[in-house]
């Protein structure tokens, strides 16, 4: 089937290749080049790029103006797909193929910018959606949806990654074989844009809370806390099976009988630390932080 494909950031490339290598791509529509790292270099988006790679004629465009609707017109396509490419399909567009939006998570759970997020932090279902666009934010019929366990200590960009391929070889199915969408049905909740505050850690809450957060939130924008006054990341972590029945207070840091850094949560349970970034300073190994410490631990 011929397809018009359009996205922006690495998952979005991902995803282009994928379906290429089983449908015909023949256009695919980014955001425009963007300054990117610290000298500021003008550089194409990873779909852009890919799409060079794999011959596809590209269209970078912010909105889609009455050339991007032209350019779709003629493509030839029957289809088209969706996954992250940053801004609405306005009805013009939708009028002229059948869009198809990769979301991650089960709808109507977490509509909205931060879904894969969302199901991470509060250890809930989680999976994929591929539902037919509508006017609507992430209202659209759904034509199918896959269940998938986030898998152990495994962040919400490495889930990202995983989640496309699995997405990405769903949707290449279903062109093969198009079923009836359905509406949507259950709860609905909704995801908003991560914001900094978002993730700030609570030490006061539970172990499992805590290490939940902390991989809901890397790589962006990374869990935080404080320690005399000065931020902290916290990159990674894991829960302990030990329970070491002590009475510090929540955000206490200490040492375990075999050098594993702990902090001290609020249900009585400690979270290992295995990496952070202080303030100014790189990453680096938690048991490495500690021992540069001549005093007493206490995130707040």
């Amino acid at each position: 089937m011929k397809i018009v494909f359009a996205g922006t950031p690495q998952i979005s490339a991902l995803a282009l290749e994928i379906i290429s290598e089983a449908h015909e791509v023949v256009l695919a529509i980014t955001r425009p080049d963007a300054l990117v790292g610290r000298n500021r270099t003008l550089t194409p988006s990873p779909v852009a790029l890919k799409a060079g790679e794999l011959g596809i004629p590209v269209i970078k465009a912010n909105k889609f103006d009455e050339e991007v609707i032209s350019e779709i017109s003629g493509s030839g396509a029957q289809n088209a797909v969706v996954i992250a490419f940053g801004a609405m399909i306005p009805a013009q567009a939708l009028g002229l193929l059948d869009w198809w939006n990769i979301h991650f998570s089960l709808l109507p759970m977490w509509r909205g910018a931060s879904p894969l997020q969302h199901s991470m932090m509060t250890n809930g279902p989680s999976g994929v959606t591929i539902f037919r666009l509508d006017q609507g934010m992430d209202t659209g019929p759904v034509l199918a949806q896959q269940n998938i366990k986030f898998l152990p200590s495994e962040t919400c960009g490495e889930a990202l990654v995983r989640f496309t391929g699995i997405a990405s070889n769903l949707v290449c199915d279903l062109l093969t074989n198009i079923p009836e969408a359905t509406p949507q049905a259950g709860t609905t909740s909704y995801a908003g844009k991560i914001v900094r505050a978002d993730a700030r850690i609570d030490w006061s809450q539970p172990a499992t809370r805590i290490d939940a957060l902390v991989r809901a939130m890397n790589p962006e924008p990374m869990a935080w806390t404080e320690i005399n006054g000065k931020d902290v990341k916290i990159i990674r972590t894991h829960l302990t099976e030990t329970d070491y029945g002590t009475t510090k207070i929540p955000g206490a840091v200490f040492k375990d009988e075999n050098g594993a850094v702990l902090v001290q949560c609020g249900d009585g349970k400690q979270i290992a630390l295995i990496e952070l970034q202080p303030s100014g300073k790189g990453r680096m190994p938690s048991s490495d932080w500690l021992n540069g410490q001549n005093k007493e631990i206490h995130f707040g």
